[in-house]
């Protein structure tokens, strides 16, 4: 079974995202408008949470809270008359009381549609992530056709098919996890930054102390799961190969009687693949 050497391995330093980005980008650039049109609904989203959170805190904490009468704006969002609710500077028991039912009702409904959306925005995510995937399995055995036959004589049929499956998704989760998750990543730590910092740069300061505890955890915990990814995908790849040649010499392994001899590796190959994906997502 032939797997690459580790040393062509690409490190997460700068050229090695360099390289990602680059190899990914036809695949991405296919995609494009879609990718566009996620990451704006995200940041549609995103502002809309932003503009309700500070219109929820400011009404359970002016007029609910301490009686201060609504802006006209919040009225008209709540359907409530500016009577009794905008024109007085001080709000009655009553008229407090309506205002948090209608609050409930409104964030109720909120709750709801921002959850269908976001539902959608994640399905729409899979959807773009799944043509980027058929895209590259398509492109892998187009190449591995054009491959000598040398090279199939001396390759695992196993290996080939895990990496056309298996790696393929590898590569879609790179796409999303190195290109599509970061570039939303950073344009809503960008936002939330601004936000804390405009009450107070300490809010900023502390955000951003999080920000590199978390980066600094990354690099930490990185290379073991590099490590542990390359071990998974050898078993993996020996696990596909057992079932191949198990399917392809069925009859001779039944006329023979080595059912219990090829069933015994077959169990190792199992548990070891097995084990393997266990330690990789510990």
């Amino acid at each position: 079974m032939v797997f690459p050497d580790s040393s062509s391995d690409i490190k997460l330093n700068a050229r090695g995202l360099a390289r990602i980005y680059l190899g990914t980008w036809p695949y991405i650039f296919a995609e494009l408008k879609h990718f566009i049109a996620l990451l704006g609904m995200t940041l549609a989203m995103i502002g809309v949470g932003t503009a309700v959170a500070f219109l929820g805190i400011d009404i359970l904490w002016d007029s609910v809270g301490q009686g201060n009468r609504l802006s006209s704006a919040q009225a008209g969002i709540m359907l409530l008359q500016d009577t009794g609710y905008v024109d007085s500077d001080n709000l009655t028991s009553e008229a407090r009381r309506t205002i948090l039912f209608r609050f409930l009702i409104l964030t109720a409904v909120i709750v709801v549609v921002t959850t269908t959306v976001f539902t959608v925005i994640q399905m729409y995510k899979a959807w773009i992530l799944q043509r980027v995937n058929q895209r590259l399995r398509t492109r892998m055995v187009a190449n591995a056709e054009e491959l000598s036959l040398r090279f199939h004589s001396q390759s695992s049929a196993g290996d080939a098919i895990y990496r056309v499956f298996q790696d393929s998704a590898m590569v879609t989760a790179v796409v999303d996890n190195i290109v599509v998750v970061p570039m939303i990543g950073l344009t809503t730590l960008a936002m939330q930054l601004a936000i804390a910092s405009l009450f107070s740069p300490w809010f900023g300061c502390l955000l951003m102390i999080g920000v590199i505890t978390c980066v600094v955890l990354l690099v930490v915990i990185t290379p073991r799961l590099r490590k542990l990814s390359a071990v998974a995908r050898m078993a993996n790849a020996t696990l596909f190969t057992r079932v191949q040649e198990t399917f392809q010499s069925i009859q001779a392994i039944k006329a023979y009687g080595y059912e219990a001899t090829n069933h015994a590796r077959f169990v190792v190959e199992s548990s070891e693949g097995i084990d393997t994906a266990f330690r990789l997502r510990r």
